[in-house]
């Protein structure tokens, strides 16, 4: 028997099934209920060129499903989804063809093998941070280390000097805080670069269900609000102190310390709870909230929303602050107008504006124009993985490193005047 089909039934698919048939050439087993293959189930057939397993239930190959049977050249495997398959499985000299547009099947093919998964897009194939010369990797590393020194040291600066502005060094040691989740976030993306090889992203069950993707998700969202969040608040109450400076509550240190734990505790909350939220509709966390570099133009509906709603969040804090330190600008100079002329302070004006320009210029480049190209690039393909990975380094950290920094030196600043 040269050809077999044996479409639509039910079948159990045990070891050396085939063994009486050694002149199979084609085999067709498609939409037959295949619940598991078992080891050396197509062993030892020395013709045979074509296998259809489509359409079937299992979700594992055993490495050697198709030990001996080196002259297969076309397999079929549509409408399955396999989870934990090692690469020697399919590493038969003669494979042309694997058909399938699963990412978990095509990225573990050897490389002359043709497969239909669009690979360059989401670069699933490869480590998140594979890069030509490691370039992209040593900056992670750089970046990750700049924003947690940086925001540790600021936090430490506002701590040993916090009776000079105590009201305000507790919200920038919340702000500080909140970039040194950014960086642990980049911190768990290099941990898992180095913890899984180099296909694991391929297999999604690997990484979702690893807790290294929650802490990654959780991290992630957490980031995302309580940076806006604590900048907004940190503006408001110096508008609120400049507008009132007699009766401001936010010259009320329990105030400025209950307020700041309850929003942190929120966002924490909040961000925990999506990530929950997705483990129980979806039973899994997806690559998206992981890693929010993969999957663009392929995530979930709910991941869309979510991204929509942080650009908007991004957008509305952003204009927020700008007004808040317009108000503080305004009042200030009206007030310095009544002054003497002798008391007026030409470098306090200076670095005041130089203060707030610098950071609604990371504000900008870390929010609106970050979100623009992840929103842009859950709309289009145009927007490549590389630039992504990139603009996560990069654009996203810049306010994380430059923030801390300014806000260090506008505290000294004002110590050394005492």
């Amino acid at each position: 028997m040269r050809f077999l089909t044996a479409s639509h039934n039910i079948l159990l698919v045990d070891r050396n099934c085939f063994q009486n048939n050694l002149k199979l050439y084609n085999i067709q087993l498609i939409s037959d209920q295949i619940s598991s293959i078992m080891p050396e189930a197509f062993a030892c057939l020395p013709f045979l060129q074509i296998l259809n397993l489509s359409h079937n239930c299992f979700s594992f190959l055993p490495k050697t499903a198709f030990y001996k049977s080196n002259n297969i050249a076309v397999l079929s495997l549509l409408g399955l989804t396999l989870s934990h398959t090692d690469a020697q499985t399919f590493d038969l000299p003669n494979l042309a063809i694997v058909e399938s547009v699963k990412a978990q099947i095509c990225c573990i093919v050897p490389l002359h093998t043709k497969c239909n998964f669009d690979q360059p897009q989401d670069r699933k194939c490869e480590k998140i941070l594979r890069h030509p010369g490691e370039s992209l990797r040593i900056f992670y590393y750089l970046v990750a280390s700049l924003v947690l020194i940086f925001n540790v040291l600021a936090a430490l600066v506002h701590v040993q000097f916090r009776k000079t502005r105590e009201c305000l060094s507790i919200l920038v040691i919340c702000i500080t805080c909140s970039e040194m989740v950014w960086g642990s976030y980049l911190t768990c993306l290099l941990i898992a670069d180095h913890i899984f090889p180099g296909h694991c992203f391929a297999d999604d069950t690997c990484w979702q269900s690893n807790f290294l993707c929650f802490m990654s998700s959780t991290l992630a969202f957490s980031s995302t609000l309580l940076s806006p969040v604590f900048t907004l608040l940190l503006a408001i109450c110096r508008m609120s102190v400049t507008l009132y400076p007699f009766d401001s509550k936010f010259k009320d240190k329990p105030f400025v310390s209950r307020l700041s734990q309850g929003l942190c505790t929120i966002c924490v909350l909040f961000a925990i709870t999506i990530a929950v939220m997705f483990l129980v509709i979806f039973g899994s966390l997806q690559s998206k909230t992981c890693l929010f570099f993969v999957d663009t133009n392929t995530s979930v509906q709910f991941v869309k929303i979510l991204t929509f709603s942080i650009f908007a969040l991004h957008v509305s804090a952003f204009i927020s602050i700008f007004y808040a330190n317009s108000k503080t600008w305004v009042t200030v100079r009206a007030s310095r107008r009544n002054m003497p002329a002798s008391n007026r302070s030409r470098r306090s004006d200076s670095f005041m504006i130089t203060q707030w320009v610098i950071m609604s210029a990371g504000n900008l480049l870390s929010w609106i124009v970050t979100d623009s190209i992840y929103v842009t690039s859950l709309l289009t393909t145009a927007i490549s993985t590389e630039m992504l990975l990139w603009t996560s380094a990069m654009i996203s950290s810049s306010k994380s490193i430059v923030h801390p920094v300014i806000l260090s030196i506008a505290l000294l600043r004002a110590v050394y005047k005492k």
